[in-house]
């Protein structure tokens, strides 16, 4: 539903706030009683990134981590996340590596 309203563009806060607000689930790492809700909470910040090629790239570093830490089957879910975050980030990154060749000629 926040796909197809644009809520990316239009209304940024309250899109802040509800990754904000996924976040705090997907990092409850290892939780049973919320496993449904980590995974679909993961799962959402997945279809994010795809619409919005790169915008979660950065947290590269942190879906890792909790991905190495979850030992449960939403590990997959952290996994998927990851892969398709690393893939927006690595066209940005052979970019700006390529500029700063430029830059040094």
């Amino acid at each position: 539903m926040l796909l197809f309203l644009d809520i990316y563009g239009s209304w940024q806060k309250y899109f802040v706030s509800f990754v904000n607000k996924l976040f705090d689930y997907a990092k409850q790492v290892n939780s049973s009683p919320n496993r449904l809700v980590r995974a679909a909470a993961v799962d959402c910040l997945s279809e994010l990134e795809r619409q919005y090629l790169g915008t979660l790239s950065l947290k590269l570093g942190w879906i890792y981590t909790l991905a190495q830490e979850e030992t449960t089957s939403v590990f997959q879910n952290y996994l998927v996340f990851f892969v398709t975050a690393f893939k927006n980030f690595l066209p940005r990154a052979v970019s700006l590596s390529f500029l700063q060749i430029l830059d040094d000629f």
